[in-house]
């Protein structure tokens, strides 16, 4: 598969199926989340991987069938199976920022006074099914490795980008932050 074809398939999964999922019980779509968060990550000056792992890191969201997981009490570990997915076309770079993207949620619940408050309800919800709050040593440990303090970063973009009847670009406005970070 060519280049061009890998991205329009990687948006296509999010066009499609993101347009009619809804985020959690958020009132923004997948799509528009996706979207959202790689805008935060674009205007906040950061690289083209960083813009690339905003647009993607809930794909493991999409390409997972159970939609009532979370619901269920089952942590899915969409983190790490969109950055499984995501390996075949992106390097470290992108891939470590998703997968990283939920235990910076964990860490920043133990690691920032009053964070907990500031999340939606669906994302309390799955914060629960995801382990919950990192204790002092998790906490210490995970921000330690490589790209964690970026994965944090994501996190704080993830949380803001639901907002709706926001106006936003066409998804294809991401295509050469993409195509710039593919392997």
């Amino acid at each position: 598969m060519d280049i061009k074809s890998n991205i329009t398939n990687l948006f296509k999964i999010i066009e499609e199926i993101g347009s009619d999922k809804q985020y959690g019980n958020e009132k923004v779509s997948q799509l528009e989340h996706a979207i959202q968060c790689a805008l935060l990550a674009k205007k906040n000056n950061e690289n083209n991987f960083f813009i690339t792992a905003a647009l993607f890191h809930d794909i493991g969201h999409l390409i997972n069938n159970d939609k009532e997981a979370i619901k269920k009490g089952v942590d899915k570990k969409h983190e790490n199976l969109g950055s499984l997915f995501l390996s075949k076309f992106f390097p470290e770079d992108v891939t470590r920022l998703i997968k990283g993207h939920v235990p910076a949620k964990r860490y920043l619940v133990y690691y920032e006074k009053g964070y907990y408050e500031t999340l939606s309800i669906a994302s309390k919800r799955s914060l629960d099914v995801q382990g919950g709050s990192f204790s002092e040593e998790e906490a210490n440990e995970f921000i330690k490795k490589p790209f964690m303090q970026d994965a944090v970063r994501l996190r704080k973009y993830d949380d803001l980008a639901k907002v709706e009847n926001l106006e936003i670009p066409n998804i294809n406005f991401f295509y050469k932050h993409v195509e710039s970070s593919l392997k």
